[in-house]
């Protein structure tokens, strides 16, 4: 009878690594923290954050690994728990274009939470990442039950939805040195009284993402560094020495 058990036991375990490879533990608690991190669940109580936590499924990427790819079934949406990704369409003639980069906390997909059948772009890890799966059934479910995580809802889409128009304006309008700026200023930091903006991601991939060539981008970082408005330090570090002109490129000045 022991020996059965055992033997039911490793079958079952085997079946589960086949159907979820990338399926790794995370503590329940772990988890409430990672929703506490984003704009949709930060303001629920900790009873609903619980229940949000038990219907998420914790899936472990290696880099270049996809969590989904363009047309595949939109069952369900991501919050990244650690990592970086990115979502991207691809062209006919294999041009890629990154439309986001997804940290901690942010959530991807969450457009699958509605009237889509299949997702409309890839999305990839670009360093070993974790995030929580939600089945968008069980989601979808549980915002019936409560009202509030509706209002999250249409308010992390109507954000998501402002992004895609400035990244809209920036492309049609903007020159490519203005749309580093942009980069630039959106994702500064400030760290002992100096603003910097750290580059985790290869210059080729943001390159991508701003729609121009690797070649392109490296004379509008030298013609910001020849204006004196940034400077390039070690390990991917962008210090921004004039924060008021670099906003001012941003927003489209001739230089």
């Amino acid at each position: 009878m022991i020996i059965s058990y055992v033997f039911y036991y490793n079958m079952v375990a085997f079946l589960n690594d086949i159907a979820y490879p990338s399926e790794v533990f995370m503590k329940i608690e772990t988890i409430m923290e990672t929703l506490k991190q984003t704009s949709l669940f930060n303001s629920l109580n900790e009873d609903l954050i619980k229940t949000v936590a038990g219907l998420c499924r914790v899936v472990k990427k290696e880099a270049s690994d996809l969590f989904f790819e363009i047309q595949d079934p939109a069952e369900g949406f991501y919050i990244v728990a650690g990592g970086l990704v990115k979502v991207f369409r691809t062209s006919m003639d294999g041009g890629e274009h990154i439309l986001h980069f997804f940290r901690d906390g942010d959530m991807v997909a969450e457009a699958a939470l509605f009237d889509l059948r299949v997702y409309p772009a890839s999305c990839m890890a670009l360093e070993p990442t974790t995030a929580l799966y939600v089945r968008r059934d069980d989601f979808i479910g549980l915002v019936y039950r409560n009202p509030d995580l509706s209002i999250g809802v249409m308010n992390s889409l109507s954000k998501r939805l402002r992004k895609f128009t400035v990244m809209i304006e920036e492309l049609s309008l903007k020159h490519v040195t203005s749309r580093l700026a942009s980069f630039l200023y959106e994702n500064k930091t400030e760290m002992s009284g100096r603003f910097v903006c750290r580059l985790d991601i290869s210059k080729v991939t943001l390159a991508s993402h701003l729609g121009t060539i690797k070649e392109t981008l490296s004379r509008s970082f030298r013609k910001l560094k020849d204006l004196h408005v940034i400077e390039e330090k070690a390990e991917g570090f962008i210090e921004i020495l004039e924060l008021a002109r670099l906003l001012n490129i941003a927003h489209g000045e001739n230089i």
